[in-house]
C-alpha cells in the first residue's frame, strides 16, 4: 500500500467521522426544537384552559393547586374543575416541567423551560401569565 493510498483512506475516514458527528448533532438539535414546539403548543392549551376556567368561575384559583405544583396535578375539585391533567412536558425526566408559581383571583404564573430558541423566546426558564410569556 502506498503512502498516497493511506493518506486517502485516513482523509476519507476523517471526513466520514465529521459527517457522522454533524448528522448526530443535527438530529439532537432538531429533536430539542421539536420538543420546544410541543411546549409552545402546551402553553397555548394552558392559556386557553385558564381563560375558560376564569370565565366560568371568575377566578384563577384552582382548589388544591398551590405554588410548586405541577400543572397536570391541578385538576381542582368537583365544584371547580380545570382540565389540565393531560399536559405533561415532553422531556419531564430532565427537569423541564410546567410548574405553578402562583394562582390568584386575577392572574396566574406558570414556570416552564425551553431547550432552544423558539418563537422569539431564548433557551432557559420563562413564566407564563394571563398576558402571555413574561420577558
Amino acid at each position: 500500500m502506498t503512502q498516497r493510498t493511506r493518506f486517502k483512506i485516513i482523509s476519507y475516514s476523517i471526513l466520514f467521522i465529521i459527517a457522522c458527528l454533524l448528522v448526530s448533532w443535527w438530529h439532537v438539535y432538531n429533536s430539542a426544537k421539536a420538543r420546544d414546539y410541543i411546549r409552545i403548543g402546551d402553553l397555548k392549551v394552558i392559556q386557553g384552559e385558564m381563560s375558560r376556567y376564569f370565565l366560568k368561575y371568575n377566578t384563577y384559583v384552582v382548589p388544591g393547586c398551590q405554588g410548586g405544583s405541577l400543572v397536570n396535578y391541578c385538576i381542582g375539585s368537583q365544584e371547580k374543575t380545570a382540565y389540565l391533567n393531560n399536559i405533561v412536558d415532553p422531556l419531564s425526566s430532565q427537569g423541564f416541567i410546567y410548574a405553578v408559581n402562583n394562582l390568584s383571583e386575577r392572574d396566574y404564573s406558570i414556570s416552564f423551560g425551553l431547550e432552544t430558541s423558539v418563537g422569539g423566546l431564548k433557551p432557559g426558564s420563562h413564566i407564563l401569565t394571563k398576558n402571555g410569556v413574561a420577558k
